[in-house]
């Protein structure tokens, strides 16, 4: 198995989405209007929450503005500015918010949300709106194009039932997690697991003999939070070797394409189970080459092995 390094420093990011309602071309925030309420609380859970943990330290809300394709583009993009503007403004005022740790953007009109709502749904006439949102440029064009769809009846149902969706604020906190002993991580990968490094994750699962279901269990929620790293994808591939699942094994660290000796030397284990030996060598020769230990043993027993069975 390799240790994977530890994080000097666990930066952590939150993504969340208000859809706050908002009356057609007003940014007020009216905490009667619409849903309004019920979001405004979802906000207040979540940020109660991050705040109130004494493991996290908040670095940075950002906020970013979108508004739904309909009318001027330019008025637009200002009233997505001005709704971004007006969740920063609820923020600081609320949360008494260091302005300086608040980012906000805006996008104006949200094409491509509303092309993904579009493609997972079941409207009439779905493919002739995504084929005018990807061919048609010009945006004038693009919703003219879009009203005359079914003399106007599919028109209606996106203005009713998809673009108030596309009305919304998405924010992100950002904030850092401060390291943890072995013994707080077997518990914070109870309930946070988000929360621990992959190394601090490595330690707890190397506090189980590497045959028990609690060994396999912590490698399952590594590979959940981290499942592109490199490392997991090695670490995968070891456990595969206990069980013996050679060519299950053999795929994963074949398809590692950094130079990381301790996989060398496991692809090299691999073919020897497989009978390849002129592959093992191979492999194991480029491990004790970069120095690793294990693997400098492997191929001086290696060698011995084949001086006794000629």
């Amino acid at each position: 198995y390799i240790t994977p390094p530890i994080e000097d420093v666990k930066a952590r990011s939150e993504k969340h989405a208000a859809h706050l309602n908002f009356k057609v071309a007003k940014y007020d925030l009216l905490y009667d209007f619409g849903e309004n309420a019920r979001i405004l609380g979802e906000v207040n859970s979540i940020i109660s929450e991050i705040s109130n943990d004494s493991n996290l330290k908040i670095t940075e809300f950002s906020i970013t503005g979108y508004a739904s394709p309909e009318g001027n583009y330019n008025s637009n993009m200002k009233l997505s500015e001005n709704r971004a503007y007006t969740f920063v403004n609820y923020l600081r005022d609320k949360y008494g918010i260091d302005p300086a740790m608040l980012k906000t953007t805006w996008e104006g009109e949200d094409w491509y949300g509303l092309r993904e709502m579009v493609d997972s749904s079941f409207i009439a006439d779905k493919n002739e709106i995504i084929s005018i949102i990807d061919n048609e440029d010009d945006i004038a064009k693009r919703k003219n194009e879009l009203k005359k769809l079914s003399n106007g009846s599919t028109y209606k149902k996106l203005l009713k039932e998809y673009y108030p969706f596309l009305r919304r604020n998405e924010y992100s906190i950002s904030y850092i997690v401060r390291p943890f002993t072995v013994e707080e991580a077997k518990e914070i990968i109870k309930t946070k697991p988000q929360h621990l490094s992959q190394n601090e994750m490595f330690m707890v699962a190397n506090t189980y003999s590497e045959n028990s279901s609690e060994f396999k269990e912590i490698f399952d929620i590594i590979a959940r939070y981290y499942p592109d790293n490199t490392i997991v994808k090695a670490n995968n591939a070891t456990i595969e070797l206990e069980y013996k699942n050679w060519d299950a094994a053999l795929r994963q660290l074949e398809s590692i394409n950094e130079n990381i000796p301790e996989v060398w030397n496991n692809i090299a284990y691999i073919y020897i189970q497989k009978g390849d030996y002129k592959k093992a060598e191979e492999y194991f020769k480029k491990a004790a080459d970069a120095k690793l230990d294990c693997a400098v043993n492997n191929i001086a027993e290696y060698k011995k092995w084949l001086d006794s069975n000629p």
